[in-house]
C-alpha cells in the first residue's frame, strides 16, 4: 500500500504517538513524506546511518523491513517499514525536519585613513612671548592612532579589548555608530545585513573582481595565456551557531586585500617586442577567530592595517548578531537599520 503523506498527516500521526495512543498499523506500511525544511537526501542519510548502527548492535546486519529513500526533486522521503521501526522513523523525520532558527548579523564596515596630508611647515616664532604649556587634560584627549583603543576609551566600563577584538555590552548600535563618525578620517564603506540559518555559512564582499593575466603552461599550443578574475577588497565569512544558552557562537573569517603596483609585480610573460608582462602582487591581511556573543551584543574586529608610504589605513568590522524567530523580525530590523 502506497500513501502520500503531507506535513499535516505526518503531524497527526506524530500527535497520536505523543498522546501515548498506538495507531493502527499494518505489518508493513509504505509512505511518501514531503519535507518542509531539511534536504531529503541529508535526512535519509542520517536515518539510514541510524538504522545501520541499530541493526549492527542488535543482530549484526541491516534489517530488511526498513527502507528510506530520498527524492531530491520533490524533497520527499519514501519510507517503507513496519511496527516499531515505522514509528521510530516518523519520529526521526519530525525532529530532523524542524524549522531551523535564523540568525541575522548586522555588519558595518568602516575605514580610517591617516597620513595623507603633507606635514605642515614650521613657521618661525617671532614672538618672544612664551606659549602656555599644554595641560595634561588636553594631552589625554588626543585621539589615539588605534581605532579600537579610541572606541574602548569612549565606552569605558562597557568595552573589553582583547587583541584585535573589542566587545561592547549595553551600547545601542546608533550610539556606537555616532562614536565611530567622530574618529578623524573615518569613512563608513558598507552596512550589509547577513541572514542565514543556524550553523550555515554566509559570505559578503565589499570590493571588486579584477582581471589577472595567467601565463600559458609551458609547451602549450596556445601561448596567449588566459584571464582569470580575482576577488579583491574586504571579504567576510560568518558561520553562526546558536548555543543551548541562547548565545551565538560565530566562526569568523576576515580578509582584506589590495593590488600592489604593477611595475613591482611578478614577470609572467614576455611579448615579441621584448615588453615584460607583470602580474601585480596582492597584499593580504587576514583574521580568523571564533567568538561567543550574547544575542544583540556588538563586537568590533579591528587592527586590519595596511600602509603605503606615509598613508596608513585601518579597517574595522562591526558585527551584531540577532536570533530571528519570525520573518517580520527581519523586516523590522532592516527598516531600523535604514533609519540609522
Amino acid at each position: 500500500m502506497l500513501k502520500l503523506v503531507g506535513s499535516l498527516t505526518c503531524a497527526l500521526l506524530l500527535g497520536t504517538l505523543a498522546l501515548g495512543q498506538e495507531p493502527e498499523m499494518p505489518p508493513r506500511k509504505t509512505t511518501i513524506c514531503r519535507l518542509e525544511n531539511a534536504p531529503a537526501a541529508d535526512v535519509a542519510h542520517a536515518i539510514n546511518d541510524f538504522l545501520d548502527g541499530t541493526s549492527r548492535e542488535e543482530a549484526g546486519g541491516r534489517k530488511p523491513d526498513a527502507v528510506v529513500i530520498a527524492d531530491p526533486v520533490s524533497n520527499s522521503l519514501i519510507i517503507s517499514a513496519s511496527g516499531e521501526t515505522y514509528k521510530t522513523i516518523l519520529e526521526l523525520v519530525a525532529n530532523l525536519d524542524r524549522r531551523p532558527p535564523t540568525v541575522m548579523v548586522e555588519v558595518l564596515i568602516a575605514e580610517a585613513t591617516s597620513g595623507t596630508n603633507p606635514p605642515a611647515k614650521k613657521r618661525p616664532n617671532r614672538s618672544k612671548k612664551k606659549r602656555p604649556a599644554r595641560s595634561k587634560k588636553n594631552a589625554a584627549e588626543k585621539t589615539p592612532d588605534d581605532l579600537l583603543q579610541f572606541l574602548a576609551g569612549r565606552f569605558k566600563g562597557k568595552a573589553k579589548l582583547d587583541g584585535s577584538v573589542l566587545t561592547i555590552a549595553d551600547v545601542d548600535r546608533e550610539e556606537l555608530t555616532a562614536a565611530l563618525k567622530k574618529y578623524p578620517g573615518l569613512e563608513i564603506l558598507s552596512r550589509p545585513q547577513i541572514v542565514t540559518l543556524d550553523n550555515q555559512p554566509a559570505f559578503v564582499q565589499v570590493g571588486e573582481r579584477v582581471p589577472m593575466f595567467r601565463a600559458a603552461p609551458e609547451g602549450a599550443k596556445d601561448q596567449v595565456g588566459n584571464v582569470q578574475y580575482q576577488n579583491v577588497g574586504l571579504m567576510l565569512g560568518v558561520t553562526p551557531r546558536i548555543s543551548p544558552e541562547g548565545n551565538i557562537v560565530m566562526e569568523i573569517d576576515v580578509e582584506k586585500s589590495k593590488l600592489g603596483p604593477v611595475e613591482e609585480g611578478i614577470p609572467i610573460s614576455v611579448l615579441a617586442n621584448g615588453k615584460v608582462i607583470r602580474a601585480p602582487r596582492i597584499d593580504i591581511t587576514s583574521m580568523q577567530t571564533t567568538l561567543s556573543v550574547p544575542d544583540g551584543q556588538t563586537i568590533v574586529l579591528g587592527r586590519l592595517v595596511t600602509k603605503s608610504g606615509t598613508r596608513r589605513t585601518e579597517t574595522v568590522v562591526l558585527l551584531t548578531p540577532r536570533i530571528v524567530r519570525t520573518p517580520n523580525e527581519v523586516a523590522k530590523e532592516a527598516a531600523k537599520d535604514k533609519k540609522e
